[in-house]
Order: structure tokens, then sequence, then C-alpha cells
């Protein structure tokens, strides 16, 4: 029996996925040593990590929410700045998990369900989002390369596919927006809605470089507890190509794949091998910290409803 096309897709996606996911594994297990990792993780405090981690991915969900607040406040101008941060803590930070961070779907739909936005200009604002993401990390990914002439003699196809992907993104966009605009169907109408009015641009771009240097700095304080430490450059580019590989892996929060991609690089960039192996395993933790950032926010929204609750309940 023929399964649906959408089945096929999906199982497709997820062998490939599992493929990529246990190749990196194996690769890792084969090609490196681990016994002498655990004594430079033993060494790290942990406590004061924690709290510096969530004191800059809470800067990181401030300004990815007033991004968003500028894209929807047209559309629903009695939406407030409380509400998006609650929902972005929550999405974003959980979305680390799911293949290529489409779970940040979600945040669309919970919009939706919560009467602050139509599903449709919700689609269209995600859109603007992750293209913005998308175009500075690919940027900044394509400016390492002149400064790595190493890996780019060794790999010059990732520096002119990087290239293409930034003016790529930026072709299709413009013709998306621009070639569009006869169209009259209301779906297309709505969808368009949730796109950043011209206008609106330069402060977008702004608060994404912003929010991903955040993350950088997240990275930069990872890094340094296991002694490692990089220029801003050699820091922004490793997280830029980082990203690009887990996204296009297929692999659950880029499982394994992310592993390899920040050991392989941080070797090139001279950082001895059990140093790399040792922040590649921390950021691994890092991306679970953030989990539990957002699982915080789901106990403090369940808290308030329980509370809510108990305020409304008749007294006798």
């Amino acid at each position: 029996m023929m399964l649906p096309g959408s089945f096929r897709k999906k199982y497709v996606g997820t062998f490939i996925g599992l493929i990529v996911c246990a190749a990196s594994l194996w690769y890792l297990a084969s090609a490196y040593q681990w016994q002498d990792v655990f004594p430079a993780l033993g060494a790290v405090q942990y406590q004061l990590l924690i709290v510096q981690i969530w004191g800059v991915h809470f800067c990181y969900i401030c300004l990815r929410t007033w991004r968003l607040y500028l894209l929807v406040r047209r559309i629903n101008p009695e939406i407030s700045f409380a509400d998006l941060y609650i929902i972005t803590a929550i999405v974003v930070s959980l979305a680390i998990l799911t293949p290529g961070q489409l779970g940040e779907l979600l945040k669309v739909e919970v919009l939706k369900r919560r009467n602050l936005l139509n599903r449709l200009p919700g689609l269209g604002s995600l859109i603007a989002e992750r293209f913005a993401d998308l175009l500075v990390v690919a940027g900044i990914a394509c400016t390492g390369f002149f400064f790595a002439d190493n890996i780019t003699r060794r790999y010059p196809v990732l520096a002119v596919g990087g290239g293409l992907c930034c003016v790529g993104l930026v072709v299709f966009f413009v013709l998306l927006h621009y070639l569009s605009r006869g169209k009259q169907s209301s779906w297309w109408s709505q969808l368009r809605s949730g796109y950043i009015a011209p206008g609106l641009w330069v402060k977008t771009l702004v608060l994404t470089m912003l929010s991903w240097g955040c993350v950088a700095w997240g990275w930069s304080l990872i890094l340094a507890a296991v002694q490692v430490h990089l220029a801003l450059w050699e820091l922004v580019w490793l997280l830029s190509l980082v990203t690009i590989g887990t996204i296009v892996s297929l692999v659950p929060g880029g499982f394994g794949v992310a592993e390899v991609l920040t050991v392989e690089l941080l070797i090139e960039l001279g950082v001895a091998p059990v140093a790399a192996q040792a922040g590649a395993l921390l950021l691994r933790m890092y991306g679970f910290i953030l989990v539990f950032f957002g699982l915080l926010h789901i106990l403090y929204c369940g808290f308030v409803i329980f509370l809510k609750k108990y305020k409304d309940k008749p007294r006798q």
C-alpha cells in the first residue's frame, strides 16, 4: 500500500536525519579520544555558568520579543509586550530541540489560539523573522571566509555556496514582496500583512544582529569555561557555520552534527583537540540550559493560571 505523499516526505526526512546523526556520532567516537575531556569539564563552575547563560538568554528573548512586537503591532495595536515575551521565551527556548528549529511555527498557533493574531499574518511575521535570521547568519558565515584563508582554500565550495545563499535570500524576498503586489486574494493579502514595511527593515535587522550578538556572548561564556578563547570574528563565524549546519542537517537539535562541526572548526582555528571536544560537549549542555529556561516559564504560566482559578473560585 502506498503511503500519502506527506507521510513519505516525513519518513524520508526522518530517515535522512537519523543517518546523518548516526554517522556524526560514529565519526566522533572513532576519530577522537574522549577520556581526557572529562577532567576539563569537571573543573567548570556550573552554578555560575548557568546563571550567566540565563541572564544572556533573557536579553536574547527580550530582543526577539521586541522584534516580533514591531512586526505584529501594526496588525494588532492592542497586543502587549508581556504576552509576546511569554510566548517567545517558551517557544524559542524549546524549539532548539526541533529539526531546523521549526518548532517556532508553534508560536503562530499560540498567537492564534489566544486571539492575538490570525494565523496567516502570524505566518507572514515568522517568515520575515526567519529571513532576517538567515540573512544575518549567512552574511556572517560569508564574511568569516575572508579571514579564514586556510579553510577557504580547503573548502572553496563553502564560501561560494554561502555567498550564493545570501544573494538568493535577498533576491527571493524582493521578488516575493514586489511581484506579488498585484495579487488580490484574501489569503495572500493576510499573509503579506505580516511582512515588514520597508521602513521597519532597518530596525528589524538591527534587532536581529543584536540578538545574535547575545547568542555569541553566550557561546563565549561557554567556551571560556573550558579555557577556549577566540577572537570576535572567529566566535561569530563558528556560531554561524554551526547554526547553518544544524538547520540543514534535519537532525533534531543538530545532535551529533553540531558537535562534529564545532570540534573540526575549533581545531582549524588552532584550538587543542581536547579543549575543542570539551567546548563541543559544553555547548550541547548550553542547549539544555536554554530548554530548562523555557520550562521554567511554562511552570510560571501554570502557576499564574492556578492563582487565577483559585481567586475566581466562589467562596463558601
